[in-house]
């Protein structure tokens, strides 16, 4: 399976375990829709997407329950 390099995830968001992601283009629309990702080699299902200003998205992924989990994904 072929893997493409979306963005990068800055820090938490919240306490619900949300992660805020730079995304590698302006616009977010190569990450609206996805249903999962691969962070540090590991597969997220993706729960939630929100916009963020240009360049940021935040998502909610599962098993990442809250920002003690989100906080190890950071800079991955």
């Amino acid at each position: 399976m072929d893997r493409l390099e979306i963005g990068e995830v800055l820090k938490p968001q919240g306490i619900r375990g949300e992660v805020k992601i730079k995304t590698f283009t302006d616009e977010n629309v190569p990450v609206r829709g996805l249903k999962r990702l691969f962070i540090g080699g590991e597969e997220y299902k993706v729960l939630s997407f929100r916009d963020g200003e240009a360049g940021f998205a935040y998502l909610g992924l599962r098993g990442v329950p809250d920002r003690n989990a989100a906080e190890f994904l950071r800079g991955k």
